[in-house]
C-alpha cells in the first residue's frame, strides 16, 4: 500500500502549469515541522515536494497561497534518471489525492466593504 499523509505550510505561491498533453498541474513544497528541536529551541522542518493535478491544482490556485497550512493525502512517488553528465538523480514527491486548506491568509473578496459615497 502506498499512502502518505502530511500537513504543513505551503512554501511558495501556487503557479499553474500544463503538461505536454495539456493537463493542468502545480508543484509546491510543504514545510512540515517535526518534533526535533535545535539548540536554540526552534523546531527543525522537513520540506516535502507535492504535485497536484487538474481540479486539485485549480482548487489550490484559487484558495491557497504561500504560508497557508494545508493537509494532503496521496501517493509517494520516486523518479530516477541520469542527467547529461551521466550522474544518477532521484526525486521524491507526493502526488496529491486529497487536500484540505486548514488556515488561509487569503482574504475573501466578498468580505471587502465598499465605501459608500454618502
Amino acid at each position: 500500500m502506498n499512502v502518505i499523509s502530511i500537513s504543513g505550510n505551503l512554501c511558495k505561491d501556487i503557479e499553474i502549469n500544463y503538461t505536454k498533453n495539456n493537463k493542468m498541474y502545480t508543484e509546491n513544497t510543504i514545510g512540515v515541522k517535526n518534533r526535533k528541536k535545535r539548540e536554540d529551541g526552534s523546531y527543525c522542518s522537513d520540506f516535502i515536494d507535492i504535485v497536484a493535478f487538474e481540479n486539485k491544482a485549480k482548487y489550490l490556485a484559487e484558495y491557497a497561497q504561500k504560508g497557508d497550512y494545508i493537509e494532503v493525502a496521496g501517493k509517494l512517488r520516486v523518479d530516477s534518471w541520469r542527467n547529461e553528465a551521466g550522474e544518477y538523480r532521484e526525486r521524491s514527491y507526493v502526488v496529491v489525492d486529497e487536500l484540505k486548506i486548514t488556515t488561509s491568509k487569503r482574504k475573501d473578496k466578498t468580505d471587502e466593504k465598499e465605501e459608500l459615497p454618502f
